[in-house]
């Protein structure tokens, strides 16, 4: 909705756009299906999508849904290749409008990327800052990277994941507090310090929702979900 405002100065609500939510909250977690062979995660993202699908109704006639998707999980965009096998309609990813909006912002930049570690191992974000002569740094080229990762990250996100009590701390379960912030913001500094990053990614949907800062320690903060939001507007009205 910012967006709207912003670039076509929406103030009625029939000057935005129509869009369709599909939340299907009984999908497994991502990180753990694509990392550790969880629960399957994929039929549930793919039903997500056939419900924004076109179809015909009861009498055969064709019934008009989205245009295009967004997926929200930046985790799952590791997914894509296989959804697409499984749905029609056009997928837009988070990932590539990103470092595509950074390559034209901050040509030759050095990114620091905050994202799961499914997002990381799996070099989502890396795959297209190397197609876009951007440097890719993540906590785990840190020293003590793992560690970094796991306390000052997948903490944040989840909290405490031991005695299988995935509530204890995180973003997921307490909402945003000023200890994820400064976690988030201390992963940055250190990658500022070690790596001369020249900004970081929040790469993540919780992670976009805590730093709604734009700069902190000389450091720009990059946020996907504010990126697709506009690309959405432009190609929807220009």
């Amino acid at each position: 909705m910012s967006a709207a405002r912003s670039i076509l100065g929406a103030n009625r609500d029939q000057e935005f756009p129509q869009w369709i939510l599909s939340s299907l909250t009984e999908t497994p977690d991502r990180v753990q299906y694509i990392l550790h062979n969880g629960p399957d995660a994929l039929t549930g993202v793919v039903n997500s999508f056939k419900v924004l699908e076109d179809s015909l109704d009861g009498n055969g006639n064709l019934v008009k849904r989205a245009d295009f998707a967004v997926m929200a999980c930046i985790t799952a965009h590791k997914l894509i290749p296989e959804i697409k096998k499984q749905v029609k309609i056009e997928i837009v990813s988070i990932v590539e409008e990103t470092i595509k909006d950074i390559a034209l912002k901050m040509p030759n930049s050095r990114i620091g990327i905050l994202a799961t570690t499914a997002t990381i191992q799996t070099n989502l974000f890396q795959k297209e800052c190397q197609r876009h002569g951007i440097t890719a740094i993540t906590p785990l080229d840190l020293k003590n990277g793992d560690k970094i990762q796991k306390e000052l990250v997948m903490d944040t996100i989840y909290g405490d994941w031991h005695n299988n009590d995935k509530s204890i701390g995180g973003i997921k379960g307490l909402g945003i507090l000023p200890k994820h912030i400064d976690a988030l913001q201390k992963a940055s500094i250190l990658m500022k310090e070690q790596f001369e990053i020249d900004a970081v990614i929040a790469g993540c949907t919780e992670l976009d929702c805590a730093l709604t800062m734009n700069e902190f320690s000389n450091i720009t903060v990059i946020k996907p979900y504010k990126i697709i939001a506009e690309y959405i507007i432009n190609r929807i009205y220009k």
